[in-house]
């Protein structure tokens, strides 16, 4: 299993404090406890599911995000969003993209 992608949401935290960002490559959850970043990541959520919905995404082209184990999350959402890449013309919310140790979430995605 890979290890865990840096994402716009850590990156955030470390620039706030660069010790999150230590505990956050180290498999701490300290960074996913800080009060800041779930009220960022809460409405960044909301922002997705209602461009999903302004835009008539079907509910099956919704990357899904989380789960118990946050490495396994990741690698799913990459994998779902790369699936549905393979069809023609196909809207996605919250697709999944990762390059090198980065990961990032896109909103909604269409005609790919």
């Amino acid at each position: 299993m890979p290890d865990k992608l840096f994402t716009k949401s850590a990156f955030n935290q470390a620039v706030e404090c660069p010790m999150r960002a230590y505990y956050y490559r180290n498999g701490k959850e300290y960074a996913y406890h800080y009060d800041g970043a779930h009220g960022i990541a809460e409405v960044g959520d909301q922002f997705g599911a209602l461009a999903c919905v302004y835009e008539g995404v079907p509910e099956e082209n919704i990357i899904q995000r989380g789960g118990p184990n946050p490495i396994e999350a990741q690698v799913k959402s990459i994998t779902d969003t790369l699936d549905l890449l393979r069809k023609e013309n196909v809207d996605i919310g919250e697709a999944a993209f990762a390059t090198d140790k980065f990961l990032v979430y896109v909103d909604y995605t269409t005609d790919l």
